[in-house]
């Protein structure tokens, strides 16, 4: 059901209007496969318009970003790819061109946020290391040497998890 959500949003969004509440109420149910699809589906929508997310959207960003609480590691996991790819689009907006330029920078660092959460606080060792593989990967795959999406202190997270890795 939720490949077809998201060929139904890539050529006719306005489609969708009554399916956002239903991906929101996802978010919440007591199944965890239920969470997971509603989450990776709303990931999927996100990164496939990430403008449309910041003038039409921004508070079930938020809803989804929440997920990073989610007390089955599968969920929080999935955050990471599609916050990357978020951040990395962010990141490289021209903002001289931006008529939501407020939101799209606080849209910016609330998904920056939300990974650097999983890299520091996570409780479970296998999330926050897919989140650092994930940042080492958006570092090497860049075309830069430093890319905009990987800000400054998701480098110091990932060097902070490192480091304390190596210690104990």
């Amino acid at each position: 059901m939720w490949s077809i959500v998201r060929h139904l949003y890539r050529y006719s969004p306005q489609l969708l209007t009554p399916v956002w509440p239903t991906l929101r109420d996802g978010l919440v149910v007591p199944d965890a496969a239920q969470r997971l699809a509603a989450g990776q589906c709303l990931g999927h929508l996100f990164v496939a318009r990430p403008d449309a997310v910041v003038q039409h959207h921004y508070a079930l960003l938020g809803a989804w970003l929440q997920r990073q609480h989610d007390v089955h590691a599968d969920i929080r996991q999935a955050l990471v790819a599609p916050c990357l790819s978020l951040a990395q689009h962010w990141a490289r907006a021209d903002a001289s061109d931006d008529p939501h330029q407020n939101l799209t920078a606080q849209a910016l660092h609330d998904v920056t946020h939300t990974v650097e959460a999983l890299v520091v606080s996570d409780t479970q060792p296998a999330v926050r290391l897919h989140a650092v593989h994930a940042i080492c990967e958006a570092l090497y795959r860049s075309s830069t040497s430093y890319p905009a999406s990987v800000t400054a202190r998701l480098l110091q997270a990932v060097g902070k998890r490192v480091s304390a890795r190596n210690r104990n």
